[in-house]
């Protein structure tokens, strides 16, 4: 957004503010008819017992309810696109097993790499789509190993 536009919009907002303190019409909006500060619990009440509207319209929510609403809410966002049993079997985690093997091939296409000293770019590309698929530990052991060999000269290669 263009700083002179979020400007103007702020102005339009303290102009407003301005106007309704001034002609005295925000009052009693955060008042009861006493003057004491309005508890939306007791006002809806009060409305109630009067006969003012309806309940659910003229009151004000209170805190549990405003708990229970965000609770549902983020359990609603919280809940997955699709069932699990949709999902493709390279999204799902694999087993600690198939973790250590994985971690395991990675390790020796890399000494592979070291042995020959030096590794091109579409085997470095390889590689790393190989260690995307690594579980984070694993990936950052696999990551630290390159950049080792890289730093001590004992791979030649761009990471």
């Amino acid at each position: 957004m263009k700083p002179a536009t979020v400007l103007s919009a702020l102005l339009l907002v303290l102009g407003l503010v301005v106007l309704i303190v001034a002609t005295g019409a925000g009052t009693g909006w955060f008042t009861d008819a006493d003057g004491k500060p309005n508890d939306g619990a007791a006002a809806g009440a009060a409305q109630q017992r009067a006969g003012v509207g309806s309940p659910a319209s003229q009151r004000c929510l209170d805190e549990a309810e405003l708990r229970r609403i965000v609770r549902e809410e983020l359990a609603a966002a919280s809940l997955p696109a699709r069932p699990p049993e949709t999902l493709s079997a390279a999204s799902q985690l694999p087993g600690e097993a198939d973790a250590a093997r994985q971690l395991e091939h990675v390790n020796r296409q890399l000494d592979e790499y070291i042995r020959a000293g030096s590794i091109s770019e579409p085997e470095m590309a390889a590689l790393q789509g190989e260690i995307a698929k690594l579980d984070p530990a694993g990936q950052r052991e696999t990551i630290g190993k390159i950049v080792r060999a890289m730093n001590s000269g004992a791979l030649a290669g761009h990471l």
